[in-house]
């Protein structure tokens, strides 16, 4: 189980990616809600932007897959079979989207 840092950090990561603008000053761990985690239209909408940016995503009954359009190369991979999924839908497409975005900040140009 993560803790309440790491949480704050995933939700301020994502939303950082989905929104211009930065994070209000005022939000911070102990106030925060992490509608990222808990609303899966709030988490389509990261999805859809994800893929806008070329990054087809599919996602499976046991996890998630995001691929590089261009050379086809798989960039997160969360399943059963290699153990790092949940065995929860949500959770596991929160998981992915957040080691999508930790990439994609890395490597972006």
């Amino acid at each position: 189980m993560k803790n309440l840092t790491e949480e704050f950090k995933n939700y301020r990561l994502i939303h950082n990616f989905r929104h211009e603008e930065p994070l209000k000053a005022w939000i911070n761990e102990g106030n925060f809600n992490d509608i990222y985690k808990e609303d899966w239209n709030a988490l389509m909408e990261v999805v859809d932007i994800i893929e806008n940016l070329g990054f087809p995503v599919t996602i499976f009954i046991e996890g998630i897959q995001i691929t590089d359009a261009r050379n086809g190369e798989n960039i997160i991979c969360i399943n059963g079979e290699n153990n790092s999924g949940t065995n929860n839908k949500r959770l596991d497409c929160y998981n992915g989207i957040v080691e999508f975005i930790k990439w994609y900040n890395k490597y972006k140009k």
